[in-house]
């Protein structure tokens, strides 16, 4: 077996056990196809909070290829709850320093990358919420996303 196959194996079976774990998060992922990102397409995670009394430490998981072009990406969110706007965000998040080295963690062409969006968000009710995601750049199609995770602790 080749050696780089094998690590990279492992990375991966690594990340689904991290995000993908028996504990009480939960945890969402959305494949692009051909690493394309529309700038129409949002990506909508459902989600249920059965108790508004505690808060919930809320991640992004981004796969982005060495195809991307940029440093950052702007992410646009809206939370809604029963068909009324609870919450509307913009949010830069940096993928590569200012030389041109990838933050995100991984081998070969893809780099995995975890941003907070909130740590201790509140919810006014119980129930199902959707969270709508679409990116903000002004390319189209945004070359070189593979992946978009939502990660509720």
């Amino acid at each position: 077996m080749n050696p780089i196959y094998f690590i990279q194996l492992n990375v991966l079976v690594v990340f689904f056990l991290v995000f993908f774990g028996c504990n009480n998060n939960t945890n969402y992922l959305h494949d692009f196809d051909k690493n394309n990102w529309n700038f129409k397409d949002t990506v909508a995670f459902k989600f249920n909070i059965p108790d508004s009394s505690e808060t919930k430490h809320i991640t992004f998981f981004l796969r982005n290829t060495l195809e991307y072009p940029y440093q950052n990406i702007f992410l646009m969110t809206t939370i809604s709850h029963k068909g009324s706007i609870v919450q509307n965000d913009t949010a830069e998040y940096m993928i590569a320093d200012k030389f041109g080295k990838w933050l995100g963690r991984g081998f070969g062409e893809n780099r995995d990358n975890y941003f907070i969006f909130n740590e201790k968000m509140s919810f006014e009710n119980s129930g199902e919420y959707v969270i709508t995601i679409g990116h903000g750049m002004r390319k189209n199609p945004l070359v070189g996303i593979n992946k978009i995770g939502l990660k509720i602790q």
